[in-house]
């Protein structure tokens, strides 16, 4: 559906149906054949056998329904948009998804329950995907392990899918199956729908003005030339590392561009006990035995490659915090990956044959033997290729840009660096009064952040929008008061802030704490003393 159909030749039309049924179906988006029945676990039935790679099926109870849509695909086809029911507690009714249906993927009736709730869902269809929510399609493996009969792991599926499903429904779609759709009516949404969906096969196509769509609904303000910056270092072939205060959005920022794209996304944060098992791989005591652990960077490789020979995109490495590890001690080994160009970067050899020993006893775990198996596709000679797709993104908080180049020139030759900061003044201002409306506390948060500026300290605009939350739920609707909003956004920064120092400098703890000493916030400042007692107290520090 990459151009619109010539007008004439196609129907439009929306298919409701419940989303834990839609679910399953979608977990055999790109396999060829169909998952046995949810219930029953019984294998489809041989009119079923047709199913295309990248189709899902789908059935009506009524007959009226299964005869409305073959009336709709006699003129050429029907493009059908994809309406779930609510989305657990997350999302109310959303298009997921957009697909097609011709007179070939017409089935009938035909009993065999496949999906996991109602019964007699005979008069079945199948439906070609072409546009899908970038988190329902990164989501597939998900919906692989999905335990159907526990809700809570049902709710991690809708909470995922909820991030990216359009919720604008087209007119007159309120409760059933079918509803056909004017003319006007569907090619307006499907225009808007290109915007924000993304075609299950389609190549990465860099692209900041999808992060930026994506983004529309976060809690975090990201401005526009960092998301430009960052993805045009991808597009270029760099693995990517966002530096900037706590609380400006890096994490959000590096998980929007994998789910904007399709990609699944493998989250680690790193610790200063991090080794080169955390960070690649190797020997481990697991229980009372060795066996090859797989770390970061091959349970991602392994996991991408998977996505791959399923029909995805794949995944990005995410690791949080990485200035926490030993450079030396963790990554040697992942900088020898990443040498040179994209198309040079692959797993050495001599690891690989390190995996095989361990795989020769039984020793080794499923990513590690998933990474093998991809290397004897390879001929299982030289080192394993890394896909020039493939790509890592790393964040780091610093409060000092001068701290950046402690980290090694290996790192930073192998990562563009892009900095993730604060939106100017008058755009910060605006993204706080939309959280919090009140301007006692708007003014009181604002004159802190000035001050923390001023002593060498940034907030975050993450940190700064949950602390103007917190005092506008502490404060309710009374009348506004200067000093109750004083106390007000102490008791938040005690919550949100002080535990987010740790990292300053000494001096730099120092220049805080006389922050807030002079505002006068003795929640926030108790709290302090017991974090950080090597900052001498403001007694001590004046004799």
């Amino acid at each position: 559906m990459a151009g619109e159909p010539p007008r004439g030749a196609t129907s439009f039309c929306a298919i409701q149906g419940s989303a834990i049924n839609w679910v399953w179906s979608f977990r055999d988006l790109f396999e060829e054949k169909l998952s046995p029945s949810a219930r029953e676990a019984k294998p489809p039935p041989q009119r079923l056998e047709r199913k295309k790679r990248m189709s899902v099926l789908w059935a009506f109870r009524e007959k009226s329904d299964y005869d409305r849509l073959v009336s709709l695909v006699q003129a050429g086809r029907a493009v059908a948009f994809l309406v779930s029911t609510r989305l657990g507690d997350v999302a109310s009714r959303s298009i997921i998804a957009v697909g097609s249906i011709t007179k070939e993927d017409l089935v009938g009736p035909v009993e065999w329950d496949y999906w996991p709730e109602g019964e007699n869902w005979d008069f079945k269809f199948f439906i070609e995907i072409s546009l899908a929510a970038p988190t329902v399609l990164s989501s597939i493996p998900m919906l692989k392990e999905a335990r159907f009969d526990k809700p809570e792991s049902l709710a991690k599926v809708f909470e995922v899918w909820a991030r990216s499903v359009f919720a604008l429904i087209p007119g007159r779609v309120t409760q059933g199956s079918l509803f056909p759709l004017r003319e006007t009516e569907g090619y307006q949404a499907l225009s808007a729908l290109k915007r924000v969906f993304v075609e299950p096969l389609a190549p990465a196509g860099w692209d900041a003005a999808r992060v930026e769509k994506y983004l529309l609904d976060s809690l975090v303000y990201i401005p526009p030339a960092a998301i430009r910056e960052a993805v045009a270092a991808l597009a270029a072939g760099k693995n990517l590392l966002l530096v900037g205060p706590p609380g400006t959005g890096k994490t959000t920022l590096a998980r929007a561009i994998a789910h904007a794209h399709g990609f699944g996304i493998v989250e680690k944060t790193a610790t200063g006990d991090w080794s080169r098992i955390d960070a690649i791989g190797g020997p481990a005591f697991v229980g009372n035995e060795v066996i090859w652990r797989s770390g970061a960077l091959a349970e991602a490789l392994a996991k991408h490659f998977e996505e791959r020979r399923r029909g995805g995109r794949g995944v990005i490495l995410l690791i949080d915090e990485i200035n926490r590890a030993n450079m030396d001690r963790a990554f040697g080994e992942f900088f020898t990956v990443f040498g040179g160009e994209p198309g040079e970067w692959a797993l050495p050899e001599a690891l690989l044959r390190e995996m095989e020993v361990y795989e020769q006893r039984g020793k080794i775990d499923r990513w590690g033997g998933l990474l093998l198996e991809e290397w004897r596709r390879q001929g299982a000679s030289g080192p394993l290729k890394v896909p020039e797709d493939f790509r890592v993104i790393a964040t780091m908080n610093v409060f000092d840009r001068r701290y950046l180049f402690t980290l090694g020139y290996a790192l930073l030759r192998r990562f563009a660096v892009v900095e993730v900061g604060n939106p100017g003044d008058d755009a910060l201002r605006e993204v706080l009064r939309g959280r919090c409306p009140r301007g006692d506390v708007l003014g009181e948060l604002l004159e802190l952040y000035g001050d923390l500026r001023g002593a060498g300290f940034e907030l975050g605009v993450a940190l700064l929008i949950d602390v103007a939350k917190i005092a506008c739920e502490l404060l309710g609707r009374g009348a506004e008061d200067r000093e109750a909003a004083r106390g007000a956004v102490d008791a938040a920064v005690k919550m949100v802030v002080v535990p987010q120092l740790e990292g300053l400098m000494p001096s730099q703890l120092n220049q805080v704490r006389g922050v807030l000493e002079r505002r006068g916030y003795a929640g926030s400042l108790q709290l302090f003393r017991q974090l950080y007692p090597e900052v001498e107290g403001g007694e001590r520090s004046r004799r």
